[in-house]
């Protein structure tokens, strides 16, 4: 039990956010209503734990990247087993740091290069072990198609709601930074207050669990929703 002055006041935004604690985060399965079979994008990548949850009808393309080398690596072998799910699907392996993905580009049918676009991106685990979060989700940003479908999927950690555990969280913060290269204790929501950031992105919904320590964020680029604000 925490007294119920020691939870955190933050902002909410009208119909966007959505808090549960009791339910363990997943992804919605409704991708594919909003997007037909479209371009992907995943950064900070890691070994590949999240093949399975991609749909084949969903895309028609998939764009893995890492910052590490030998991850893609890892990566790619471990794709392998899911080779069969992917047949109708163009999937690519790239190396890029997360806070650059804005800068991946791509070959067209004329030998010219130009910025690699995407209807959707999804970051998992990715904002809390960046060297520069607020970039990051400004490159994110970047790397969406000028579309008011285009969306940004964030399923990430950070602080709490409360601060008996956020205490905790930066009491231990660099030895779990030595140990993982992960700063547990970011405050995601407030990235989205950044001035540079609120020119860029808008929240559509979030939801919370593990004492908010683990937010599922939905956005989209701004300038795919200035007509509906």
């Amino acid at each position: 039990m925490t007294p119920a002055g020691d939870k955190e006041k933050r902002p909410i935004q009208e119909d966007a956010q959505q808090e549960d604690d009791s339910k363990s985060p997943q992804l919605p399965n409704n991708t594919g209503s909003i997007f037909p079979p479209q371009p992907q994008h995943s950064p900070s990548l890691c070994t590949g734990r999240n093949f399975k949850y991609y749909k084949d009808d969903q895309l028609s393309s998939l764009t893995f990247t890492d910052r590490n080398e030998g991850i893609l690596t890892q990566a790619k072998s471990k794709f392998a087993e899911y080779a069969d799910q992917f047949k109708k699907t163009f999937v690519e392996f790239k190396q890029a740091n997360v806070d650059h993905v804005h800068t991946l580009t791509k070959e067209d049918s004329n030998g010219r290069r130009h910025q690699q676009q995407f209807d959707t991106v999804v970051d998992t685990f990715g904002l809390c072990s960046c060297n520069d979060p607020e970039q990051a989700l400004i490159s994110l940003a970047d790397a969406c198609k000028p579309s008011e479908k285009s969306r940004i999927l964030l399923l990430e950690h950070g602080r709490s709601h409360y601060e008996w555990l956020n205490r905790i969280l930066d009491t231990n913060v660099d030895k779990h930074v030595r140990r993982w290269g992960c700063w547990w204790n970011r405050d995601l929501m407030e990235l989205f207050e950044r001035e540079k950031v609120k020119e860029k992105l808008e929240i559509v919904k979030v939801y919370r669990w593990h004492l908010g320590t683990t937010c599922y964020i939905v956005a989209k680029p701004k300038s795919s929703s200035s007509s509906s604000s």
